[in-house]
């Protein structure tokens, strides 16, 4: 539904952080059709990106050809650490930033901070479904909220699931 409210134009870029099977940015790739120009899914560990991220993105990409829908001619994936990823993704060049369970380590949001506010384009947006607090480890989306306050990033709560 949200994606529906990303700007007009033909040239949408999507990056998935965090991607493990890559859901939430398959999905929106489909759902934006054949606006999604550009995909990048990134994800810590390499094992998971090439056994499981990728077979998923070409499946997907192969359905989209199928049902006759317009695949992204752009698709990237990467590995490592949030901070490495800038090298590899223009600056402001990304429309919608998706990410999910991310938020668990407070060491890590100055890499997911600095990446998210070097490739988010100034009217892309960013979704991260999370917990407000992970015990034992003290990260959620309370503390990243505050955090993103350091690269005038604006957080905001969207949706409470209880």
């Amino acid at each position: 539904e949200r994606l529906s409210n990303v700007r007009i134009g033909d040239d949408i870029h999507v990056c998935e952080l965090g991607a493990g099977h890559g859901i939430p940015g398959l999905v929106a790739m489909r759902v934006l059709g054949g606006r999604c120009r550009a995909f990048t899914t990134c994800d810590y560990n390499e094992d998971v990106v090439c056994e499981v991220t990728v077979p998923n993105t070409q499946a997907t990409i192969e359905l989209m050809q199928e049902c006759g829908e317009i695949p992204p001619t752009d698709v990237k994936f990467l590995t490592g650490d949030w901070g490495g990823y800038a090298q590899f993704v223009r600056e402001k060049s990304v429309d919608v930033i998706l990410s999910s369970d991310s938020l668990y380590d407070v060491d890590a949001y100055e890499g997911l901070c600095s990446f998210i506010a070097h490739a988010l384009r100034d009217d892309g947006a960013c979704y991260v479904a999370a917990k407000s607090y992970y015990f034992g480890v003290g990260g959620g989306t309370h503390a990243f909220s505050k955090y993103c306050e350091r690269f005038s990033l604006r957080a905001k709560n969207v949706t409470t699931f209880s």
